[in-house]
């Protein structure tokens, strides 16, 4: 069902399912997200959840790799520390992604690992996204950076900087989160710098781009079920809204009178300036506008304290020219 509503909403991949196990209670991040505390259960459960989105036409991508769950600090505000030894790790955080490598990405976690790299995030770790997740697991999708945004990625270092760490450590696409005018010139610089050979990416991604699987493999999706259907169809949508105009017509004088007084409000507060207000001090001719439907507005010229007031108020008070139909 999540599946078929994703595309009913256009949604052709999605960043789920969470394949972190929820190993530590003080998690302040993973917590619910996560389908429970045993890799075994989760693992299941993921596998339910990509057959889903698969049987829908939706891409999936397991998350955060090589584990969250065991981390008692929210990577968005700071760096994450796992402290699990390999045994662990192998019998418990890996366990998930392992019995699920057919699925279309896999997002990195800004997490350092020290059983792996104790120095490096996963993201920006080559140790953990090629020499884990590449050679040892074997999965050959798209590797995802979670937000690079996120304190446990970008702190003290510069856009450019974490997109160049996280394509030489082998991730293939890049997140941001949020628009920034300075992506442009990232981008730029990263096209540069790809093409001058300043980033090697070759033996990085040999292995991910020789295989059909290298880009998300959403399937042409299904015709979707009566149920997503009524409930995208514009004209049942609007016969439902006559209905309820029909049915409750205090209802919907209310909705009204309320969306007519926000317009007040707003009108009030957009209307608080100096000018404003001495524009809007006006008065109605007593006799319309000849040939027109609508009445003409004379304003009449307030006092100015200086000339630049008076020239502001000039530009409010300017009549457009009628245009002549001649």
């Amino acid at each position: 069902m999540t599946g078929e509503r994703l595309r009913a909403l256009g949604v052709d991949w999605v960043f789920a399912p969470v394949a972190d196990v929820h190993s530590e209670p003080r998690n302040p991040v993973i917590g619910p997200r996560a389908f429970g505390a045993d890799p075994a259960e989760v693992a299941a459960c993921v596998a339910e959840a990509l057959r889903g989105y698969r049987a829908s036409g939706v891409a999936s991508c397991l998350k955060h790799f090589p584990g969250h769950g065991d981390t008692v600090v929210d990577s968005h505000h700071d760096l994450p520390v796992n402290p699990a030894d390999p045994e662990v790790l192998e019998r418990r955080e890996l366990v998930p992604f392992r019995a699920n490598l057919d699925a279309d990405a896999v997002m990195s976690a800004h997490v350092v690992t020290r059983a792996i790299d104790p120095e490096r995030p996963g993201t920006f770790s080559r140790a953990v996204v090629h020499g884990l997740l590449r050679e040892q697991l074997g999965f050959d999708g798209v590797c995802v950076t979670d937000a690079l945004e996120m304190k446990g990625a970008n702190a003290g270092r510069r856009p450019f900087e974490v997109a160049r760490m996280a394509l030489e450590a082998g991730c293939d696409l890049l997140l941001f989160a949020f628009h920034d005018p300075e992506l442009r010139r990232v981008r730029l610089e990263l096209a540069r710098a790809l093409t001058d050979g300043a980033i090697d990416r070759e033996a990085s991604t040999r292995r991910a781009r020789g295989s059909p699987a290298s880009m998300p493999r959403a399937p042409s999706p299904p015709p979707p079920s009566s149920r997503v259907r009524s409930r995208a169809s514009p004209r049942r949508m609007a016969t439902a809204a006559r209905a309820h105009r029909r049915a409750r017509p205090d209802r919907a004088r209310h909705d009204s009178a309320r969306l007519r007084a926000v317009a007040r409000r707003r009108a009030r507060v957009g209307l608080g300036s100096e000018h404003a207000r001495a524009a809007r001090r006006t008065r109605r001719h007593p006799r319309g506008r000849a040939g027109r439907g609508g009445r003409d507005r004379v304003r009449e010229q307030p006092q100015a304290d200086s000339q630049a007031e008076l020239e502001g108020l000039r530009m409010l008070c300017r009549r457009r020219p009628r245009r002549s139909w001649a």
